[in-house]
């Protein structure tokens, strides 16, 4: 047995080496893998596995006010598009915060819901949206209204079931347009903002 040892040393030290490094190696893994799942410091698929895309605004952008940036983040499958919309409204994780901006961060408190139609998909909000007297109207400066509104239109739009995303205010598009000094009225908006000028959603 000790001739055996001794003529088989050096691979049973090799053996005994690479069985310890890949313990070691198993136990990093068990510890970074449980970081991962409770910190979101750590990973952008905190929340579900199902993997997403988010569009917020640019910081280093606000003079032209018009660019995004696409994030990644993970949801629950049962319902995608609400769980996406939802992701948004968290707004950016702590290490994005020097890059990104979400224009739409704790919108989920005058979220109403979705409502999708054929291809087309309506997101409701309350009426504190448009209300001039709500901060969330303030939010919405004139020169980057339109691309705010993209980080909704886009984060919506990666599905592709979806053609078209119309956003209401309590159950009614046209309210968003006439907030916005869209004229509904007139026949060449009606045909070609049909969704949107709809005092009801389908």
């Amino acid at each position: 047995m000790q001739s055996f040892i001794k003529k088989y040393y050096i691979v049973i030290v090799i053996i005994l080496s690479v069985s310890s490094y890949a313990l070691y190696e198993s136990l990093i893994l068990i510890d970074t893998y449980s970081k991962v799942s409770t910190n979101p410091r750590y990973s952008a698929f905190v929340g579900g596995a199902f993997p997403v895309s988010i569009f917020m605004g640019n910081i280093g952008d606000t003079g032209k006010c018009d660019s995004l940036v696409q994030v990644k983040r993970g949801i629950q499958p049962d319902n995608p598009i609400d769980g996406t919309l939802k992701k948004l409204f968290e707004g950016p994780l702590y290490s994005e915060e020097t890059v990104v901006s979400s224009a739409f961060k704790g919108y989920d408190k005058i979220y109403n819901g979705i409502k999708t139609v054929g291809s087309t998909v309506f997101v409701d909000f309350k009426y504190d949206l448009i209300d001039p007297n709500s901060t969330y109207f303030k939010d919405f400066t004139k020169p980057c209204q339109v691309s705010q509104l993209n980080q909704i239109f886009f984060t919506v739009k990666q599905f592709k079931e979806v053609q078209n995303v119309v956003i209401s205010i309590d159950g009614s598009p046209r309210k968003l347009m006439q907030a916005r000094q869209f004229n509904c009225d007139l026949p060449v908006n009606k045909i070609k903002y049909e969704n949107e000028c709809l005092t009801k959603t389908p």
